[in-house]
C-alpha cells in the first residue's frame, strides 16, 4: 500500500463504515461481501479483476510484492485463486465471529 501511494493517489475504504461512496457501490449492485472493489478513475474492477489490476500497478520491491505481482498479473491465475482467497476471508471472519457486511446485497 505504501509503495502504491508513492505512485498513485490511493484511498482505502472499509466496507464496514457508513461512507456514502459505499452506498453508491451497493446501489450499483456491487456485493461487498463477495469481493473487493477497486475504482481507478471512473472504471470499477471487482474481485479477481481488482486483484489483477492491483498486481499490474504494484511495484517489484520486496519479496511479497514480487510474488503477488507474479501470481495476480496473470488473469487466468487471478480468476483461479481469487475464489479461494474469498473463502479464506469468510472462514477467518467466521472464526473471529465477525458478521458479514450488512446491506451488501441490497441492490442485487
Amino acid at each position: 500500500m505504501l509503495k502504491l501511494r508513492e505512485q498513485f493517489e490511493v484511498e482505502l475504504l472499509s466496507a464496514r463504515t457508513s461512507d456514502p461512496r459505499l452506498s453508491e457501490f451497493i446501489s450499483k449492485g456491487y456485493q461487498l461481501d463477495e469481493g473487493m472493489v477497486l475504482q481507478i478513475d471512473t472504471t470499477v474492477y471487482v474481485g479477481a479483476d481488482a486483484m489483477h489490476q492491483l498486481a499490474l500497478i504494484s511495484t517489484h520491491s520486496g519479496v511479497l510484492n514480487r510474488v503477488q505481482r507474479f501470481v495476480f498479473s496473470r488473469k487466468w491465475l487471478s480468476n483461479l485463486l481469487y475464489p479461494w482467497l474469498r473463502r479464506g476471508r469468510r472462514l477467518l471472519l467466521a472464526l473471529r465471529g465477525t458478521p458479514l457486511i450488512k446491506n451488501s446485497r441490497a441492490a442485487s
